[in-house]
């Protein structure tokens, strides 16, 4: 039996308000806050607030996903891009980089409607072959795995690049989900190649292997030594293998293995940062070390990524609204209603702001206010704590 949003308490009451505040006619707003860039359709904020509104089951946010998806789909550049956000004022793909992943959270977001609503995959059909193949594209020597720039995936001023493992994490998702609503065996095939490829290069045990770059993983695994969390990214000069909190939740949420260690991984990092909030990239990166030049120069609004704030170690309802669900699929319901709470502790403090994260420094409230992706979060977070089988199956994790 499902259960009722008024059962979950005021932290999810407040979470759905503040979507339903942000439902426009052309989609789902990242914020109702007038500040920099916020208040615009955003494909993966946007999105994520529409798979919230697909598991709570609320008609205005579902309708708000559809047009959302419809929204991005007119805009499509030539290639297949999909817009990084929309708005009045024009449209855009990128700031210094493209956006690979807000191709992506695009086919999540037809796949995970396309189970509710399979006329949404015949709408969207065109569009959907052309992200496919631009993916393809990307992976510039047909190997598998999304190339991204510097600045390409959500944590856009943080200095990561290549294959980016919660990029590939995220395109499994999407061809698994659109196996389910598609029926394509060459779908099939493509998921298949992709989660070999994720399998055989982001977790570090074995020397060689059938890794890309034999030479990186083995200089990796001598550095660091077997994995204890999925590792963050890898590019021709090497690997990083820093904890990367997106990355290690859509893990354990697509299922992947490795869950204990994970969990294990989160407990430390917990430890660490003295809160339940999952981190954007932890350890944070300080000035002397390796990468801070670039921290300190890729920017658009002045430099927020100081240690332990921002992507820098900042902690995020959201990133811990996809750990819950990730913990839970594992079969941990417990641990993802702790997280469900400390969303809600988060998402209420300075008067139920929604703030975008909390600093790890202070572990008060920062960034900007009523952030829809915070509030989605704590309904992500909190369906699948209470019932992680229908969770899975509406968003496209499992067939029914």
């Amino acid at each position: 039996m499902s259960t009722s949003s008024a059962e979950f308490g005021e932290g999810y009451r407040r979470a759905v308000d503040v979507l339903g505040a942000a439902v426009v006619s052309e989609g789902i707003l990242a914020s109702t806050t007038e500040r920099a860039n916020y208040r615009r359709i955003w494909a993966r904020d946007s999105v994520i607030c529409g798979l919230a509104g697909l598991l709570d089951g609320d008609g205005r946010l579902i309708d708000g996903l559809a047009s959302t998806l419809s929204t991005l789909r007119r805009y499509q550049g030539r290639h297949g891009e999909i817009p990084s956000n929309v708005s009045s004022g024009g449209v855009s793909y990128g700031g210094l980089a493209g956006r690979s992943d807000a191709a992506i959270w695009y086919l999540v977001g037809c796949a995970c409607l396309g189970r509710l609503d399979p006329t949404t995959i015949e709408e969207h059909r065109t569009a959907i072959r052309k992200v496919l193949w631009l993916l393809g594209a990307w992976e510039m020597n047909l190997r598998g795995l999304v190339y991204t720039p510097l600045g390409g995936t959500w944590a856009d001023e943080y200095p990561l690049h290549g294959y980016i493992l919660n990029v590939q994490l995220l395109r499994l998702w999407a061809l698994r989900g659109l196996e389910l609503v598609m029926g394509d065996e060459a779908v099939v095939r493509e998921a298949d190649r992709v989660e070999t490829a994720i399998r055989t290069n982001y977790w570090l045990d074995q020397p060689g292997g059938g890794a890309y770059h034999p030479t990186g993983y083995d200089a990796a695994l001598v550095r660091s030594g077997p994995s204890e969390h999925w590792v963050a990214s890898f590019h021709p000069g090497g690997y990083s293998t820093i904890f990367d909190g997106l990355a290690n939740a859509l893990a354990l949420m697509l299922d992947l293995g490795h869950g204990l260690e994970v969990a294990k991984a989160l407990e430390r990092v917990e430890s660490e940062t003295g809160s339940a909030l999952t981190p954007a990239y932890w350890p944070p990166i300080a000035p002397g070390d390796s990468g801070w030049d670039e921290v300190a120069t890729y920017h658009a609004f002045g430099l927020r990524n100081e240690p332990y704030e921002f992507h820098n170690g900042g902690l995020w309802p959201m990133v811990t609204g996809w750990t819950a669900a990730g913990l839970a699929r594992q079969g941990d319901v417990a641990a993802a209603a702790r997280l469900a709470s400390a969303i809600d502790d988060a998402n209420g403090r300075q008067g139920w702001g929604f703030y975008e994260y909390t600093s790890a420094r202070t572990l008060e409230a920062c960034g900007v206010a009523h952030t829809t992706w915070s509030a989605a979060a704590a309904v992500i977070a909190h369906r699948f704590a209470a019932d992680p089988e229908h969770a899975k199956k509406v968003l496209a994790l499992e067939g029914s």
